[in-house]
This record gives structure tokens, C-alpha cells and sequence, in this order.
């Protein structure tokens, strides 16, 4: 058995910075009351029947109490961010994370971080794809496999017909070979 080593001024030094780190993790008054804040600003667009998560009416007001349109990429964005599972659901634990995270307890705070989330999706391409490709599970219900044409070209609409001007004539070659394709499909 090795020798025990005698308690030195470092070791004196670590216990006191657990301490202080400990002492940190104790929410204090202001944290508490931000907290009721972000569990208020929740509970306005929860569930009546499970106050653990805002369905899509609540989803639906949340946005438009924001000016957010919901034919915009802003709930995409906003699912993105929240670490949502599927559109037009948010849970109580990714609001308040991602809340306290961001430092937002009134929706004046968060309009102007939307404004900063879309800025930073539309001049970083890194972002624009992580959010493009956390799109099609987002969309799809768990049991699909796919995603039905009609939204995909929603979501095409939404996500890439302003920054690329050839998805438009893309979209309307879908809309015009689809019906042909479902027609062969289903002949064979």
C-alpha cells in the first residue's frame, strides 16, 4: 500500500474551490425568480391536460403572440434550438434549459434573440445544414419513413426559396412529374 501524502496548501486549495462551485449550484433568489418567470411564460401555452408540454394550439399561439408566421423557417429554428423532437411540441424541460441557457425570461428578450438565431442560420451555411437536416425528422412522425411530397416542397418553399432561386422551377417539376411517378408506382 503506498504511503498516505500529507495534506498540502493545494489540496487546502481544491476543497475551498469545490466549495465555491457547490455554493454556485445553489439557486439564489434571482435564479428562483427567473425560474417562475420561465415556468409562468410556459404554463400560458402548456396543456390543460399535461402542463409538462406545449401542444401545436399552444405552439400556435406562442408564435403568434410573437409575430412569428408560422409559414416562416422561425418555428424550425426555434425547434432547432430547443433540442425539439417533433414540430409543434415543446416540452417543459427544453423550454426552461434553453431558456436559462440564453438568459430569457420575457418574450420581448426572446423576439430579439430569434432575430439573432435567423441571422446566424442565414450567414452561416454550417447552421443552415445542421438545421436543414434536423428538419426531416423534425417533420416526419415517428412512423414514417419518409415525408410526404406536399411537405417537403412547403418546406423547400420556407428553407432554400430565398436564398436559391432555382428551387422555385425545381418545385414546380416536382408538382408537374409526382402524380406521373405515384401512377407508375402504383400500376406496378
Amino acid at each position: 500500500m503506498p504511503p498516505k501524502r500529507k495534506a498540502s496548501t493545494s489540496d487546502a486549495t481544491l476543497l475551498t474551490r469545490k466549495l465555491k462551485i457547490q455554493k454556485k449550484k445553489k439557486p439564489t433568489a434571482q435564479q428562483k425568480a427567473e425560474l417562475d418567470k420561465r415556468t409562468k411564460w410556459f404554463q400560458q401555452y402548456a396543456d390543460k391536460d399535461d402542463s409538462s408540454i406545449i401542444p401545436p394550439d399552444g405552439c400556435q399561439k406562442l408564435f403568434g403572440d410573437l409575430g412569428v408566421s408560422l409559414e416562416s423557417a422561425t418555428p424550425i429554428i426555434v425547434g432547432w434550438k430547443l433540442g425539439a423532437a417533433t414540430m409543434g411540441y415543446i416540452t417543459k424541460e427544453q423550454w426552461i434549459n434553453t431558456m436559462e441557457s440564453i438568459s430569457v425570461t420575457t418574450p420581448t428578450d426572446f423576439k430579439k434573440v430569434l432575430h439573432d438565431w435567423e441571422l446566424q442560420v442565414s450567414q452561416d451555411s454550417l447552421q443552415f445544414k445542421q438545421l436543414y437536416l434536423f428538419t426531416f425528422n423534425y417533420v416526419k412522425s415517428a412512423s414514417q419513413k419518409s415525408m410526404e411530397v406536399e411537405m417537403a416542397i412547403a418546406l423547400w418553399h420556407i428553407l432554400l426559396e430565398h436564398t436559391y432561386p432555382i428551387v422555385k422551377s425545381f418545385i414546380q417539376f416536382i408538382q408537374v412529374r409526382i402524380p406521373d411517378f405515384a401512377i407508375a408506382a402504383y400500376a406496378h
